[in-house]
């Protein structure tokens, strides 16, 4: 029913039929709401303890208190008759006793309806014991005077139920009752009582504990002459449901069920009838006619006929056209997941996942669904989503807990939701994704809530795709909003366009195209081309996310080319934002890793106050194609690697001199020093913690073999920083071994002390020497600028294993550093002065003499010398 107050006032003293149908008293008013329109504060308006009720999403008036006590609301009205009606329904998820009850108010003298010295007639549901039954009562003050009782244990447990009550003057009061919510009262008692208050209102008011502070509910008020129905039924709504398996059909009353359970009264396509029928909803005002073979998609008609209501008004016949549509992806929503339910907030200590049907106008009737937690499938057999309502999926056992929350509940075995995340996805009958959230823990943006007791909530329902962005911790005092509107819930729109990440390599004639978030083709569309040219047989989007693009090739692809991957028609993701065409991405076939193929080019290990932005940057210093999918990285011993981990599990083509960071947090990495090329930055969620002060670090290749690896300390980085927190430590060039102290440095301020992704802010440039002592530059300057900020020295011998030693003089003669002591050198190693002395201080501005002495393995002795200029500004 319509939510309505009517006030009228017939002058003549001769009953008449209004255009509602009901015959009304001379000088009396109707007043009715079934809060159809959300609110109890208008059309009527109610008054009282306002804070402690709710209309709910089920379109209920919900008792919604803070803690226990008793509440009430009323309707202010002066009106009486010599016929007067009530009507009520009232649903306790409770068993009722003296300390749970409710009291409906037919008569009030006072508005306030808990006012001790009130003057009134109740009706009282719930009282001590197991006899519970209705009854009506007098109040004078605190003096209670039982009117008539009705049939003992009706209302001994938890009950849903209808009551009716009816006045005639000069004092009969009879007492009705549907107890199945049928339409079909019987009377339940009845008596005589002279005694009439003054009318100031009617109302309920609620007694309750701490526990059914939300388990009183009410619907469908009225107030007014006694009802006499002269309208017909009419069918206002069709709603097809999901599918084809089942129509629902909504009337404009409560229908007689004799008549509405007939097969015959609904006739589909001018051919056939429903397979069975049943009664839907509270008000019995609807019905839903089930099919056992489903209907096409398409275009269907209905004929409906010889629906009568409970005053026995036959319908005119009716007839309409309708469609039968399938639910397509999004059209259904997974809106929170509580993972964690424990250190409990205020709601049940339970797991449950949440659904939203967004649709203004159809149902969704998931019969043989699933919900699919990870590697878990959870059959939803049959479970009906009216438009824009919320169901709850929750433990079997844990149902009754959350029946004061949500009208639309399924039930498991159990959910198993893993507290640090994982992919949640609803699927229907024929296995099809229809919504997919693949949460972790820390879409959390409040630490402490990462612990437990608060549910995720998506923030736009209008942007169902986007993942972590679009998610965060409930703000509801209790934890969560299990069956209501999100407390989150804003306008968060995608305004992002989406791109192409990276394509890999799936075997000669398959590639995978990635892509940074959830995307959709048009069928039959193949959006790519690929320079060189090769035929494109098909494009395939991977479930359930739709991250993915497979691409099948009519040809084989060619070792040793580089191939562009364009995008040349539309992708776009779930709001219609699309991939800007022309933009491209690279694939080849991959080949065999060897030793220092890979180097290790920079590492991040004391990250800025432990904010796990740990990095390691890769270079492919060769001329192969390198998936890094077949990589291992991790730590050890000196003797041999112990914690490895894939590189990028989900493959990386790595083409020849290009960089790649594997970051422990991307995003804070990201945030921290605003790389130049972010898309070289790649998440390892596995990638272990290296530790501040030293390490083994090791790259491999999926048979283990050691590809390169770096023993790092402390005292790699520059002496003179008063802080190494969030400073890398950068290869000062990649064709130089790895494992040579001399080849590290601190990465520069002046780069952000960090260059993931792109060349070093400390590299040094090795040149051919005439001499055989090479220095450069001639002039460096140490002031961490990552300008010149240190001079390689290199010696230029033809034998192996000689040994050389290294001193530095000021102009006057001193010995002011021993950089080298008699190590063996190589033909191609090189040493680096940042300007340090013996003392650890830095040298001031002047010119300095480098002098080198080798002898080689016959202990022949050579002497080499040269100058360098040390600046300071």
């Amino acid at each position: 029913m319509k939510n309505s107050l009517f006030f009228g006032i017939i002058l003549i003293f001769f009953a008449i039929k209004s255009f509602t149908g009901i015959l009304f008293n001379p000088l009396f008013s109707q007043i009715t709401d079934s809060f159809t329109d959300g609110d109890f504060t208008n059309n009527p308006t109610w008054v009282g303890d306002t804070l402690n009720f709710k209309v709910n999403s089920a379109f209920q008036l919900q008792l919604d208190a803070p803690a226990a006590g008793k509440s009430y609301l009323m309707v202010p009205t002066t009106f009486s008759a010599d016929q007067m009606e009530w009507q009520m329904s009232i649903k306790c998820t409770f068993s009722p006793s003296g300390n749970n009850f409710t009291r409906f108010y037919l008569i009030s003298a006072q508005q306030n309806l808990n006012d001790p010295n009130n003057q009134a007639i109740f009706l009282q549901l719930g009282e001590n014991l197991s006899q519970d039954a209705l009854e009506l009562f007098y109040q004078e003050g605190t003096t209670l005077t039982s009117i008539c009782r009705g049939k003992a244990a009706t209302i001994a447990k938890p009950f849903d139920i209808r009551v009716k009550v009816r006045y005639t003057a000069p004092g009969l009061w009879e007492l009705f009752l549907d107890s199945l919510k049928t339409g079909q009262f019987y009377q339940d008692a009845s008596a005589i009582f002279m005694q009439l208050p003054q009318q100031q209102g009617f109302g309920i008011s609620t007694t309750y504990t701490g526990s059914n502070i939300r388990n009183f509910y009410f619907d469908d008020f009225y107030f007014g002459p006694h009802y006499i129905d002269t309208i017909p039924p009419e069918v206002t709504q069709l709603i097809p449901h999901s599918h084809g398996r089942s129509i629902e059909v909504c009337f404009s009353e409560p229908i007689n069920p004799l008549s509405a359970l007939q097969p015959s009264a609904y006739l589909i396509d001018d051919s056939f009838f429903p397979d069975t029928i049943n009664i839907w909803g509270a008000d019995r005002d609807r019905v839903l006619l089930n099919f056992i073979a489903p209907l096409a998609i398409g275009e269907h008609s209905i004929a409906i006929s010889g629906i009568r209501d409970d005053a026995d008004n036959l319908s005119s016949p009716f007839f309409s056209y309708f469609q039968i549509k399938r639910v397509q992806r999004n059209e259904l929503f997974i809106t929170e997941i509580m993972a964690d339910p424990t250190p409990q907030v205020e709601l049940p200590a339970v797991e449950y996942v949440e659904l939203y049907n967004p649709s203004q106008w159809d149902t969704v009737q998931l019969n043989n669904w699933s919900l699919r937690l990870g590697s878990s499938i959870k059959k939803i057999t049959s479970m009906i989503l009216p438009p824009q309502t919320y169901g709850l999926i929750v433990p079997q056992s844990e149902l009754p807990l959350f029946e004061p929350f949500c009208d639309v509940l399924y039930g498991v075995s159990s959910l198993g939701i893993t507290n640090g995340g994982q992919e949640i996805t609803l699927l229907n009958e024929e296995n099809e994704v229809i919504h997919v959230v693949d949460f972790k823990v820390d879409w959390h943006s409040n630490l402490f809530k990462r612990d437990g007791g608060w549910s995720l909530e998506m923030i736009d329902l209008e942007n169902p795709c986007s993942g972590e962005s679009n998610w965060d911790s409930s703000e509801d005092p209790s934890g969560g909003t299990p069956g209501r509107a999100n407390s989150i819930a804003a306008a968060n729109p995608d305004n992002e366009l989406p791109y192409l990440e990276k394509v890999t390599y799936l075997d000669s004639t398959q590639i995978l195209l990635h892509f940074n978030e959830t995307v959709l083709i048009q069928p039959d569309l193949i959006p790519i081309r690929i320079v060189p040219e090769i035929p494109i047989v098909s494009v395939t989007l991977v479930q359930p996310q739709q991250k993915q693009i497979r691409v099948q090739l009519g040809s084989p692809l060619t070792k040793k080319q580089v191939y562009r991957v364009i995008i040349s028609d539309t992708i776009y993701d779930c709001v219609g934002n699309q991939v800007v065409i022309e933009s491209e991405g690279r694939v080849g076939v991959p080949e065999k890793v060897d030793y220092f193929d890979l180097i290790i080019n920079e590492i991040l290990t004391d990250s800025y106050q432990s904010t796990l932005a740990d990095f390691v940057e890769i270079v492919n210093r060769s001329d192969k194609i390198i998936d890094l999918g077949k990589i291992y990285i991790g730590d050890g011993t000196l003797e041999k690697p112990e914690r490895l981990v894939p590189m990028v599990r989900s493959g990386y083509l790595l083409f020849p001199q290009d960089y790649i960071a594997i970051c422990k947090n991307r995003k804070l990495t990201i945030e921290q020093y605003n790389p130049i090329y972010p898309e070289r930055l790649v998440q390892n969620d596995s990638l272990p913690n290296f530790p501040n002060n030293e390490s083994v670090i090791y790259i491999t290749d999926w048979a283990y073999q050691v590809v390169d690896w770096l023993h790092y300390t402390a005292d790699f980085h520059s002496p003179f920083l008063s802080s190494t927190d969030g400073v890398s430590l950068e290869k000062i060039a990649i064709d130089l071994p790895t494992q040579n102290r001399n080849h590290w440095k601190s990465a520069a301020q002046t780069a952000g002390f960090a260059t993931p992704g792109y060349l070093n802010s400390q590299t040094a440039q090795i040149l051919p020497e005439k001499s055989k002592l090479g220095i450069d530059p001639p002039v460096f300057s140490p002031n961490g600028d990552g300008y010149q900020d240190f001079v390689t020295i290199s010696y230029q011998s033809t034998a192996s294993e000689g040994r050389i030693s290294i001193y530095i003089y000021d102009k006057e003669g001193m010995l002011i550093k021993l950089l080298v002591n008699n190590e063996i050198v190589s033909p191609n190693t090189i040493y680096t002065w940042d300007g340090s002395t013996l003392d650890g201080t830095i040298a001031p501005t002047g010119i300095y003499l480098i002098r080198a002495e080798y002898w080689d393995l016959e202990g022949k002795r050579e002497w080499e010398k040269g100058v360098v200029t040390l600046y300071r500004n």
